[in-house]
């Protein structure tokens, strides 16, 4: 086994492996890493056959199986097996529940966080829970800043629609001509609003511009106030500004540039690409079909769209050739075997849950017998698993220790 870099490990598995005196083991999944079942060539097809969540639960026993110890014994050379327990959050949190459900004879539990566990293809739940975080007032949100950051992708929506309003969003936001030429790059350019931030990602103890609720807010509010008394072509402007000056700040900090959705599909389709973005469509479209939908009749804050699955469904469709009844049928699919939120009645599975995470209402969300739910306060998606300093360690340093009593009973309790 080679050392893995800590940092990329979650910090809850750190904190109990070090309080329970074990050895914590990081596992690359399929496609990642140096874990490439087929080198150089990740075509849809391929993916299909080998990219599924049947076969990763099923690496899990196979791994237990060949894993060998400091000692040189093999797990499966041994008269007993060791005491195991699997972390994950999200993607792999759903593989550290299910497998631990499907490997109960070697697998003791499994800590999930932030993971959601229930397809629905259709989620407005996703962006009304980015909205209701705007108004948040722990977060440092407001009835009044969501209203401004609505209003403001408003104004982008009445632009969108004409080319002299395409040229003007392009000119402002700074985007390359023609990068909205046609309804679907208006849709992949907006879909996850424009403000450069993504809510799963929220911290409240961040210093860059514009990096949390609370920092856009203060923007947000600012100029709605500035403006209120001021002609509608004069606020419209100041909107469009505010929002640019935002995503700007927001590109430059993380140095990304903006890709149209040719690029992004020719991206998918490339069989030596294999970056995390590409799997993680891949999982949204063939294994787990869940679509942040953004529509008219929703508290979406962002660019509301009549039917905006359609768009999710065509970019499943190009750049991996899924079709909408394939989305569908894999959904229910899902759902039926693993139990969706009711998780088939799995025991041994502690769930954690951030309690303004956007993927929220698809997580399990209430405690059963032998499986407990920790939520923790202000925190958003899976921010808990990678600390970005000692200050967000030492304030969820109380959860890790929660997860460790409820872990360490699950430990004894299975090997009794």
């Amino acid at each position: 086994m080679k050392r893995a870099n800590p940092d990329d490990v979650e910090a809850e598995m750190m904190y109990c492996a070090s309080a329970l005196g074990a050895i914590p083991v990081l596992v690359e999944g399929r496609f990642s890493g140096s874990s490439l079942p087929v080198r150089d060539n990740s075509t849809s097809a391929n993916l299909k056959e080998l990219y599924t969540y049947d076969q990763m639960i099923g690496d899990i026993e196979q791994l237990v199986r060949s894993v060998s110890f400091f000692s040189g014994d093999a797990v499966g050379e041994m008269k007993e097996y060791p005491k195991i327990a699997l972390f994950g959050h999200d993607h792999t949190g759903r593989i550290a529940a299910w497998g631990a459900h499907a490997h109960l004879h070697v697998i003791n539990a499994a800590v999930s966080s932030s993971t959601p566990v229930k397809s629905v293809i259709e989620n407005k739940d996703y962006n009304d829970l980015v909205a209701a975080a705007f108004e948040n007032e722990m977060l440092g949100g407001s009835k009044e800043c969501l209203a401004a950051v609505t209003t403001a992708h408003e104004v982008v929506g009445k632009h969108i629609v004409s080319r002299r309003g395409m040229a003007k969003l392009e000119e402002v936001f700074g985007l390359r001509k023609n990068h909205l030429k046609d309804f679907e790059d208006w849709w992949m350019w907006s879909s996850k609003g424009l403000l450069g931030f993504n809510m799963e990602e929220n911290d409240p103890t961040c210093t860059s511009p514009y990096c949390n609720v609370a920092r856009i807010c203060s923007k947000m509010t600012a100029v709605g106030e500035e403006i209120k008394t001021q002609s509608r072509k004069s606020q419209d402007h100041h909107w469009l500004t505010a929002l640019a000056t935002i995503k700007k700040a927001r590109l430059s900090a993380d140095g990304t540039r903006e890709l149209t959705r040719r690029e992004i599909i020719e991206k998918a389709r490339d069989p030596t690409n294999n970056d995390p973005e590409k799997l993680h469509w891949f999982i949204k479209c063939s294994q787990f079909p869940t679509f942040e939908t953004c529509d008219l009749d929703s508290n979406c804050p962002w660019v509301r769209f009549a039917d905006s699955s359609t768009f999710f469904y065509s970019l499943c469709r190009d750049a991996f050739g899924i079709t909408e009844e394939e989305v569908r049928k894999a959904s229910t699919s899902i759902n039926r075997k693993h139990g969706g939120k009711g998780m088939n009645d799995a025991k041994g599975i502690i769930s954690v849950n951030g309690e303004v995470d956007p993927w929220s209402s698809l997580t399990v969300a209430k405690s059963r017998p032998r499986s407990p739910v920790i939520t923790i306060p202000g925190a958003s998606h899976a921010t808990w698993s990678s600390p970005k300093n000692e200050r967000q360690y030492s304030d969820f340093k109380k959860y890790y220790a929660e997860v460790y009593v409820a872990l360490s009973d699950f430990m004894s309790y299975f090997s009794s």
